[in-house]
């Protein structure tokens, strides 16, 4: 599903290697020999025929090979006319190592460079040592196979084997006659493996006139010589992957028209082959390093040369590029680079140098929303291979659609805000536009010279929109193109960048720009239709806008990335060392591929072999989520399917595989159900198995509200889901636990009534719709809330007993049978019971008999009473037991007091008529449930009850108890009581109430209950309700009380609060003083730890936990410690002992509970300002009074900073110690108080989470305006 793609090339010419022979590469440094000279060139350098370095003159003839010998710092040349010699780069000298009498007709090095094999033109096989010396000398063509020849043992023989539709004929065996190639050379070519330990020749066998392979191992024996192949040419390379790799050379099948790259085993044997176009003659074959490209050297008549790139996928073989050279232009010297495995060094005829680098990049779509086709267009020759993974997933080399052109395919691109418009350039400059649309809306007219066949095609097909020449002559090479908008198109050639305008089928250069750089790559912007990244080869992206041709500078990576998207503002970049880039910053290595879905930035990691998903809304993070799940070794991203959860990953070996990542479902999930398509949602989690609680714990207000429309979708699939999703609910937020990864800004509070509250809405919203169509589903609701009785009961309702038997096996299924059994007998159907029993595992003997006996009873109430006794449902027995008939006093009083069902009693008993028949059971059921209330200290219920059985005397002394004097008057009046029983009854009130500091209350029933004035105006001064008071005076004529008496207690009541204030400000000044020294000594010993800690205030503190007298288990003392003892230690923790290690915990308490009473302080002090203006003339003691308490108001203010000076926030810790030479003072000065900060935040997350913040401030309803 790859592509290659040119990605860099670099040219220099120069009249020298018009005639090379032989060259080597190193670096940016080029050996080269021609026919009379030794020269270096330096390819970089801007003006090559100038800098041209000839390092000596060259005698020697023809050079067949030149290498560069590092450790030496030597060139080794290998001359035709037998003369071995090397060239010293120090002395700049010549000196011949060996002579070949005979000549030499091939040679080669090995891997490793230590061994050198030569083929003389007589037909020997010499090897020679890095030093020069011959290791072995043996004839190339020998008679014998080799060492592996094969062995028969005598069965399996191919006359005894069947052979099919070849018949009998095929039992003997034939002569195979080879022959030569017509354009055969008849050289000898020498090809190493690339693990250095066998060597492979071609040569023309002398005796027989036609090629053979021979393998020859390290030592140089013969290993194996190759079947005999007619038409088999002069090519040779050997493949470095596989166990032991293949052996490459070509054949000529002339009369089936067609020509092979056959493969051979290094036992002579084929193994495998692909088929070249007849027409071309091949020359040479090479592999590049990895031997994922094989580069063939074609010749289509005697002046036209070009070059393939194959590769292969899934056993099959696509020719990726072609690369034709001018007429009359031979290539001299091909070879790929040693390091850089996809490079390709060339020097031709006309004296030119070219360096090609190639990538494999895949051809996708880059739309982002869900009409994406997620088209994959694969080059194939001059066949171009689409498939739509939106629909389907094709395994290569089979796809959904195929267009043939009739010359091969230069390049292509998809444009990247349009992904249903396709752009592809042929070798013969020809630009084909075409349009992916749907089957029906598309047109059936095509180019002639355009061929559109439909494979495994389905909804989405490719329609031929219109064709345009390409004719630029300034500019006979480009690469890198661009489709940006249906009038823009941009290409590269070397540095230099084109903008192409299409207007009314035609093709004009709009402009041109020249860079600094050669352009490495070229990529469309999503969000601009005319904008465009240019990556250069030193890392450096521009940013290029076709409508005004302007240049801006965008980001620089630290190297050169051959991959590059621009996704929200962000450039990525995928270098070839596998760093992946964000914006110029590195944030993974060993990355091998990447893909951008709609939300997430897709890559594979070749650490673990894992596949990461990035958010897109996050790449800027320092500390970004990621997501990860294991793949296959070597397995590469192909495209991510925008706004859908799958992702395709190809195979080292070529096959494709989809897989749904976590992080891409949960978020389609997400869309899903914001946008209310629950259905899917619900067919996307039970085919991800995705827990259904997301459902709604996603956004649950939002699930209640549209329930009704939930229901109806998920049903429509099938009513069964609504059983699946009730049987999965639990109560637990998996927002926060299974998958709160996915939800990290998400905070929910805990809902513990989760489960019900969906099972009731769903219940509510299924019985409204359809509830015999939704039955199951409302059965099920019931028993996950646990409510086994309810779903039987609503099982008894129904009419038909084919539902009814239904609903019961399916219960039977959910439920225990025992539970089942005594949940059908709760529903006292007996019939239903006797159903529920026959489908459970009961032995008939265990209920028949029971049955039978509650069926013989006449009385209903004593049926019922029966089985809930027998269910311990002592409530609901106690309650039919009160409806029998006679009613029986003993029986209920007796059951009552056994099983402690008094309220039960109470409440059934006070339904009964006539009430006479039930009193007395009725009043003692009352007096025991209120002796325990009243145990409780709950006497206001204790007095309730009694009033609600009529024992108003009891109810009375209850209320008086208590103080609630409303209650105890109105319930007085039942019972007839004097005036002076009355107004003891209500003395006692006004001395209880004065108790309780309820003084409104008691100068109340002083004043209209009693009539004692002056009584109740004390109860007015006791509260501090001078106003009241002063109203109360002049209401009832005591204005010599209110000017004396009343007075005097204001003046004291000021010097009270005054007091009061004064020890609260001083209070507040002794704990922040005390409070600030104990930090401050925390601080110290934090900075200067002692040597031996003393644990003495530590033990005096605990010591009453070491020291604890234990009795019995050890199990019971751990249990005493564990919780009596630990609020004890907690208490003391909050002790104020000076020195303690707590003090200062103890101090922040404690002052927490002064600010917090500061608020009753000054409602007093509001009431006393409001009668002191009532009561006196002169307002100068209140205003000074108010603003002394809004001076200690403001002082407790600006105490609370200083005291809750720490704070309880997770702070994000990116900023370490800064104290270096570029460090200011402020900058110090605000890392100490930082790490302060930071100390007393984790001290004090000790405290109780009230007293870790200050109380709030108190309101200002206290002050009056006219006192300020």
């Amino acid at each position: 599903m790859r592509n290659l793609a040119l990605i860099d090339k670099k040219s220099a010419s120069c009249s020298f290697l018009k005639n090379c022979c032989a060259a080597t590469v190193e670096r940016n440094c080029m050996y080269f020999a021609n026919q009379n000279e030794l020269c270096k060139l330096d390819v970089d350098q801007k003006n090559p025929e100038e800098n041209v370095e000839i390092l000596g003159p060259l005698d020697v003839g023809t050079v067949l090979d030149l290498k560069y010998l590092p450790e030496e710092d030597v060139l080794a040349i290998i001359a035709k006319m037998g003369s071995v010699s090397v060239y010293n780069l120090n002395s700049s000298e010549f000196d011949v190592v060996g002579e070949v009498s005979d000549g030499i007709s091939a040679c080669c090095w090995s891997p490793d460079m230590e061994t050198l094999v030569i083929i003389s033109e007589t037909g020997n096989v010499l090897m020679m040592s890095r030093t020069w010396d011959v290791l072995q000398e043996v004839p190339l063509f020998q008679q014998d196979f080799g060492e592996a020849k094969f062995v028969s043992v005598g069965w399996g023989s191919k006359e005894t084997q069947f052979h099919g539709s070849e018949g009998k004929d095929a039992r003997s065996k034939k002569k195979i006659e080879s022959t030569l190639a017509d354009w055969d050379d008849k050289e000898t070519r020498v090809v190493w493996r690339a693990d250095g330990l066998f060597f492979a020749i071609n040569a023309v066998e002398p005796s027989l006139g036609h090629r053979l392979i021979r393998v020859f191992n390290r030592e140089g024996f013969l290993h194996s010589t190759s079947e005999p192949v007619n038409q088999l040419e002069q090519s040779l390379s050997w493949r470095s992957s596989g166990a032991s790799g293949l052996i490459t050379s070509s054949i000529s099948l002339i009369q089936q028209g067609k020509q092979q790259m056959a493969f051979f085993e290094k036992n002579g044997l084929r193994h495998g082959e692909f088929d070249i176009s007849m027409g071309h003659q091949i020359l040479e074959s090479y592999w590049n390093g990895d031997s994922t490209i094989l580069a063939v050297l074609i010749r289509s008549d005697l002046e036209n040369y070009g070059l393939q790139l194959w590769t292969m996928a899934n056993y099959h073989w696509y020719m990726k590029h072609f690369y034709p050279f001018e007429k009359e232009i031979k290539p001299l010297w091909i070879t790929w680079d040693v390091i850089e495995t996809n490079r390709l060094h060339l020097i031709t005829s006309n004296g030119t140098y070219l360096m090609m680098d190639y990538q494999s990049v895949v051809t996708s779509s880059k739309g982002l929303t869900s009409s994406d086709p997620a088209c994959i267009a694969v080059v194939d020759n001059c066949k171009l291979k689409i498939t739509f993974l939106r629909e389907t997933i094709v395994p290569p080399p089979m796809c959904g659609w195929e267009i043939e052109f009739s010359t091969s395919i230069h390049s292509l691109d998809l444009m990247s805000n349009d992904s249903t418009r396709l752009c592809v350039l042929t070798q013969n400059g020809l630009l084909h536009f075409f349009r992916l649309t749907s089957c029906e809306e598309g047109e059936k007219s095509c180019h002639p010279d355009i061929k559109i066949v439909c494979k495994e095609g389905g909804r989405f097909q490719p329609i031929w929109d219109y064709t345009a020449s390409l004719d630029l002559p300034e500019y006979p090479e480009l690469y890198h193109l661009r489709f940006l908008n249906p009038s823009t198109i941009v290409a590269s050639s070397m540095n230099k960048l084109v903008a192409l305008d299409l207007n009314d089928s035609a093709v004009t250069m709009k402009d041109s720009i020249t860079v600094d750089s050669r352009i490495g790559g070229l990529e469309s912007l999503r969000e601009q239709g005319d904008t465009v990244l240019i990556h250069l080869i030193d890392g450096k992206i521009l940013e290029l806008h076709t409508n005004d041709m302007k240049l801006s500078d965008s980001i620089v990576f630290p190297e050169f990335c051959y991959r590059v998207e621009s996704i929200n503002g962000h450039t990525i970049g995928l270098a070839t060392s596998g760093r992946l880039y964000v914006d110029g910053k590195e944030i993974l290595s060993a990355i091998s591929s990447f893909v951008i879905h709609s939300d997430f930035l897709v890559v594979t990691s070749l650490q673990k072999h894992r596949l990461l998903c990035l958010p897109l809304a996050h790449l800027s993070n320092s500390n970004l989520a990621i997501t990860e799940r294991a793949i296959e070794r070597g397995a590469k991203l192909v495209h991510a399917v925008a706004m859908d959860t799958t992702v395709v990953l190809q195979m080292p070996r070529g096959n494709l595989e989809a897989i749904h990542p976590r992080a891409l479902s949960l978020n389609i999930m997400k869309s899903l159900i914001d946008g209310k398509s629950f259905a899917d949602a619900f067919v996307l989690m039970k085919k991800q198995r995705i827990n259904l609680n997301l459902l709604y714990d996603h956004n649950p207000s939002a699930f209640l509200e549209h329930c009704s429309q939930f229901v109806e979708q998920v049903s429509c699939v099938d009513v069964a889901n609504l059983n699946l999703f009730l049987g999965e609910l639990q109560n637990e937020d998996f927002t926060r636990t299974m998958y709160q990864n996915h939800y990290e800004e998400k905070f929910v509070s805990t809902d513990e009534e989760k489960v019900d509250k969906i099972c009731v809405k769903l219940r509510q919203v299924m019985c409204e719709s359809n509830s015999l169509k939704y039955l199951l589903p409302v059965v099920t609701s019931y028993i996950k809330q646990g409510r086994v009785d309810a779903a039987l009961k609503r099982v008894q309702i129904l009419a038909e007993e084919s539902l009814k038997d239904q609903a019961l096996k399916y219960m039977a299924v959910l439920v225990d049978g025992d539970q089942l059994y005594k949940e059908a007998l709760a529903t006292y159907d007996l019939q239903l019971t006797l159903m529920v029993a026959h489908r459970s595992q009961k032995d008939p003997k265990e209920y028949l008999a029971f049955l039978n006996e509650l069926k013989a009873m006449a009385d209903e109430n004593e049926r019922r009473f029966t089985i809930d006794n027998s269910l311990k449902r002592y409530d609901s027995a106690v309650r039919h037991l009160c409806h029998c008939r006679p009613f029986r006093t003993e029986q209920v009083t007796s059951y009552m007091k056994l099983h402690r069902v008094f309220v039960s009693v109470i409440d059934e008993l006070c339904t009964v008529s006539p009430v006479s028949e039930v009193k007395e059971a009725l009043q003692a059921a009352a007096c025991l449930q209120a002796e325990i209330l009243i145990s409780r200290d709950n006497h206001e219920e204790a007095g309730y009850l009694y009033q609600r059985v009529g024992l108003f005397n009891l109810a009375v002394d209850v209320f008086k108890q208590c103080g609630m004097w409303e209650n105890c008057l109105s319930i007085a009046s039942f019972v007839q009581m004097s005036d002076e029983e009355l107004k003891s009854l209500v003395t006692i009130l006004v001395t209880r109430l004065r108790s309780y500091k309820k003084h409104k209350d008691a100068a109340h029933l002083a004043e209209y209950n009693l009539k004692d004035y002056q009584l109740a105006g004390q109860c007015f001064v006791d509260g501090l309700f001078f106003s009241e008071a002063w109203a109360l005076a002049h209401r009832n004529n005591l204005s010599n009380w209110a000017e004396t008496t009343l007075k005097t207690e204001l003046n004291e009541a000021f010097q009270m609060m005054e007091a009061k204030l004064e020890q609260v400000g001083n209070e507040c000044n002794k704990y922040t003083q005390r409070l600030s020294i104990v930090r401050q000594d925390l601080l110290y010993k934090r900075d200067h730890p002692p040597a031996e800690t003393d644990h003495g205030d530590l033990y005096s503190e605990t010591g009453s936990s070491i020291f604890t007298h234990t009795t019995g288990t050890s199990a019971s003392g751990r249990t005493f410690r564990s919780s009596k003892n630990r609020r004890k230690q907690e208490r003391k923790k909050l002790r104020l002992k000076e020195g303690s290690p707590f003090e200062d915990m103890a101090i922040i308490n404690e002052l927490h509970v002064l600010f917090s009473s500061m608020a009753s302080v000054l409602q007093d002090v509001g009431r006393l300002l409001r009668g002191d203006l009532l009561i006196s003339k002169d307002w100068s003691r209140a205003k000074c009074f108010q603003s002394k308490a809004e001076s200690l108001v403001k002082k407790l203010e600006d105490k609370k900073k200083e005291i809750w000076n720490f704070s309880l926030v997770h702070k994000n810790q990116e900023n370490d110690k800064n104290f270096g030479p570029s460090a200011t003072t402020e900058m110090i000065i605000s890392q100490i108080n930082r790490e302060k900060e930071e100390f007393f935040t984790t001290r004090y997350l000790e405290l109780d989470i009230k007293i870790r913040s200050p109380p709030e401030s108190s309101d200002v309803s206290w002050k009056l305006d006219s006192l300020k």
